[in-house]
């Protein structure tokens, strides 16, 4: 619900990036933001700050380099295209903050990615 407080979703977007960088398939996860098209230039500034603050964060620089997480914004699509996401494995992520859940309708049910329980492989840093 991008009608809540800036700050909190800042929060959320900054800890489901963070956990993609620093899972050990994160050049596998691309994260989808849907969101309607008046919000558009809000959450692209929230991601450029975003962005820029994991770029100086020390404890991801020593865990992945060279990593952005690939995110897409995307209002409303078609039955087509939420059947290609589907058929490429799309799962929602549930969020920490319930304020911050809006119910959109989709024309099936997504299975949920657990985020929060996904932890870097350190092992296969060198850490």
């Amino acid at each position: 619900d991008w009608e809540q407080p800036d700050h909190e979703i800042y929060q959320e977007l900054c800890d489901i990036a963070c956990n993609i960088i620093n899972n050990k398939h994160s050049n596998s996860l691309p994260l989808i933001i849907y969101a309607n098209e008046q919000y558009f230039e809000k959450i692209n500034q929230m991601l450029l700050a975003l962005m820029m603050d994991l770029a100086v964060d020390p404890s991801l620089t020593n865990l992945v380099e060279n990593i952005e997480p690939d995110i897409s914004i995307v209002s409303e699509l078609t039955l087509e295209e939420w059947q290609d996401l589907q058929s490429q494995g799309l799962q929602q992520i549930k969020l920490n903050n319930s304020s911050l859940v809006m119910n959109i309708s989709l024309p099936f049910n997504l299975p949920i990615f657990s985020w929060q329980n996904s932890q870097p492989d350190l092992e296969d840093q060198g850490i």
